[in-house]
């Protein structure tokens, strides 16, 4: 797992351990001691009940959509964020199907915008409207 460190001096994971982990288990949680922090799987025991040694203060989406911003950027984030309710539960494991979701929605928004980006720059010079002249493009 990937522990990085960001510029105020937090413990950060990376995205792609949560992408794996996610694969693990229904749902995954952020573990924290002293010396180290670990993302565990979370369990189901055959009954129902989910299965794992969660600390009450850790806040497990906090840690993801930091994950998420740090791969993506504040703004492509802010949206997934507000759209899926990303919203702070300490103590509480976040859903694998969760982190999946968050992961494919910003991945499509930065396809989307960087193809939005691709054909502003393609009719610049193209488009009046955009500043640019009345050639057509071929």
């Amino acid at each position: 797992m990937t522990i990085c460190t960001d510029a105020r001096g937090a413990r950060r994971i990376h995205l792609d351990d949560f992408r794996r982990y996610a694969g693990r288990g229904p749902a995954i949680a952020v573990v924290e001691h002293p010396s180290a922090m670990k993302l565990i799987a979370v369990g189901m025991t055959p009954a129902g009940c989910p299965v794992a040694w969660l600390e009450p203060g850790i806040d497990t989406v906090r840690h993801f959509v930091a994950a998420l911003r740090d791969a993506f950027g504040a703004e492509l984030v802010a949206h997934t964020v507000r759209e899926l309710g990303l919203t702070p539960r300490p103590g509480e494991a976040l859903s694998s199907a969760l982190v999946q979701r968050a992961v494919t929605m910003t991945e499509t928004a930065r396809v989307a915008l960087d193809g939005v980006d691709f054909l502003a720059g393609l009719l610049g010079g193209a488009h009046p409207a955009i500043g640019g002249t009345t050639q057509r493009l071929q």
